[in-house]
């Protein structure tokens, strides 16, 4: 994948809006994946700054529940969308819940598995009461055999709620809308 020109501005995710149900997505875990609505429909601030052509999300997310072990989440395989020595941007909203009770602020990451080893995209402590925005970035420097992004941290028991995007950052301004702009 060296030397292939990136389509900077394009985010990687499959089905990012859920419009397609959990269609890309699978529990990390033994966890139980949902969706639901309620969710933020305004693209992070940080990506929406980053990239100056972006949707709106639909309004849904992915709830993570019955998790038992900390490292438990959605999760989604994006090891074929990967290109090395590209800097992709980490940009979701994430907030969490308990079943029952008030929870308290509980740490969530966006992380990398790549070929096995973890890497944090993203981190950010998240309550009941607000979505939050969480934002990392990462670049890979050697192709990976197995790659996968997916949201892991709050104590169990305690569900995860996430929105979002990973896309490719444009350190050049060569944005999806910069290309449309010099072609009109």
């Amino acid at each position: 994948m060296v030397g292939q020109d990136p389509k900077f501005g394009i985010n990687i995710i499959e089905n990012s809006n859920l419009l397609e149900g959990l269609k890309g997505w699978y529990a990390q875990g033994s966890t139980r994946l949902s969706i639901a609505p309620g969710a933020p429909t305004l693209v992070p601030p940080t990506a929406a700054a980053s990239l100056p052509y972006h949707d709106r999300l639909s309004g849904s997310c992915i709830i993570a529940s019955n998790r038992t072990q900390w490292w438990e989440g959605p999760a989604q395989t994006i090891t074929d969308k990967l290109q090395l020595f590209v800097p992709y941007q980490v940009a979701a909203w994430v907030r969490v819940q308990r079943q029952r009770g008030k929870t308290s602020p509980q740490k969530v990451n966006i992380a990398l598995g790549i070929d096995g080893k973890w890497v944090t995209g993203g981190e950010i402590e998240a309550d009941d009461q607000s979505w939050k925005e969480t934002v990392g970035s990462f670049r890979l420097e050697k192709k990976p055999d197995n790659a996968i992004v997916y949201a892991q941290g709050p104590e169990p028991g305690v569900d995860i709620m996430i929105a979002g995007e990973i896309s490719m950052s444009d350190p050049k301004g060569h944005s999806k809308y910069n290309t449309q702009r010099n072609q009109q």
